[in-house]
C-alpha cells in the first residue's frame, strides 16, 4: 500500500540519517552538525507516527552523553 511503502522510505531515510550522525559522532564533528543529522532522523519519525518531536528530545540526549570530547 501507499502508507506502507512511505513509512518504508521514512524509516530507510532514517537509518541514513542516524548512520550519519554516528559518523559525525566518531570523527569528532561539532555538536550542531550531529543534532543537525539527529534532527532530520526525528523529523522522518514524526512522518511515521504522527507525532512533532521538539528540541527537547536532543537536549536530553546531548546532556547524556559527551559526544565529541
Amino acid at each position: 500500500t501507499t502508507t506502507a511503502l512511505r513509512c518504508q522510505s521514512a524509516l530507510l531515510s532514517v537509518l541514513k540519517d542516524l548512520t550519519e550522525a554516528e559518523a559525525l559522532a566518531v570523527s569528532r564533528a561539532p555538536e550542531e552538525t550531529i543534532a543537525s543529522a539527529l534532527r532530520a532522523a526525528l523529523d522522518e519519525v514524526s512522518l511515521i507516527v504522527g507525532t512533532a518531536y521538539s528540541d527537547d528530545v536532543l537536549e536530553r540526549i546531548f546532556s547524556r552523553f559527551c559526544i565529541g570530547k
